[in-house]
């Protein structure tokens, strides 16, 4: 597993970047490891949305995380789109010599 990021705390915040490529406004929700995360949210058409995840990492473990942006369906639109990345994080805290 290659990691994406190194962290240097057990709560780290990461930056996902959620876009709406239709031609209306929509909502969306994004989903970590299956689980909702945060409220939904609206993009307007053609736009972008930047939203911070604050993901718990152990102290010298790699972790992965799935992460998905589900849109939700409207009056106009019964289809919901799902996109997901991996999040791929360590906390080296052992390396880092830190302590508590």
């Amino acid at each position: 597993m290659k990691v994406k990021k190194i962290v240097y705390s057990e709560n780290t915040s990461i930056d996902i970047t959620v876009g709406n490529d239709s031609s209306f406004d929509q909502y969306f929700q994004i989903y970590v490891d299956g689980v909702v995360s945060g409220d939904k949210f609206l993009i307007r058409s053609s736009k972008q949305k930047v939203k911070s995840i604050i993901f718990p990492v152990e102290r010298d473990r790699k972790e992965t995380f799935e992460v998905c942006s589900v849109s939700l369906p409207t009056s106009k639109v019964k289809i919901r789109t799902r996109i997901c990345t991996s999040v791929k994080l360590l906390y080296p805290y052992s390396r880092l010599q830190l302590q508590n």
